[in-house]
């Protein structure tokens, strides 16, 4: 029964992020803190610090997508399109265009990545087995107590 729960529970960590990021990115950020204390986000394939929520939540994200979080769900389909999603996301991250997690007043041009990762959300969201998932108890605060801790830059104990 545990091990239902935990499966059950990442399915719904994993939907709650996918229907986040279905939203625009100015409506995004009407649901975070502008700002938070910087933390260490540790999820297992993302080890590295942000103080920008939107950054947080697309890292974790990712990380549930390159993990086993999607390997819950069994449509090929549906793990093609999370694939693409990863891809995209791991570009987002990589090209260190951080200012694309950064919140603006109004979207620029920049911005249709965003756009790209919404349709793939909503596309992903639309499969039947993902429609099934209802998430409850989830929210950022939710994924900042779970898979960040503080971080403290002069921290001598810090690798």
């Amino acid at each position: 029964m545990g091990n239902q729960n935990t499966v059950e529970k990442r399915k719904q960590e994993l939907v709650y992020l996918l229907k986040f990021f279905e939203q625009d990115q100015l409506v995004q950020w009407e649901q975070v803190p502008d700002t938070i204390e910087p933390v260490w986000i540790h999820t297992g394939s993302v080890d590295t610090d942000s103080e920008v929520p939107i950054e947080i939540l697309a890292l974790i994200l990712y990380s549930h997508i390159d993990s086993r979080y999607c390997h819950d769900f069994q449509d090929s389909g549906l793990l093609e399109v999370l694939t693409d999603l990863r891809v995209l996301l791991d570009f987002m991250y990589e090209s260190r265009i951080g200012f694309i997690f950064t919140k603006r007043e109004e979207l620029a041009e920049i911005d249709r990545l965003w756009r790209i990762v919404q349709r793939l959300c909503s596309v992903a969201l639309a499969y039947d087995e993902v429609k099934a998932v209802v998430v409850e108890g989830i929210s950022f605060t939710y994924f900042v107590g779970r898979y960040t801790t503080p971080w403290r830059r002069n921290d001598p104990n810090r690798r």
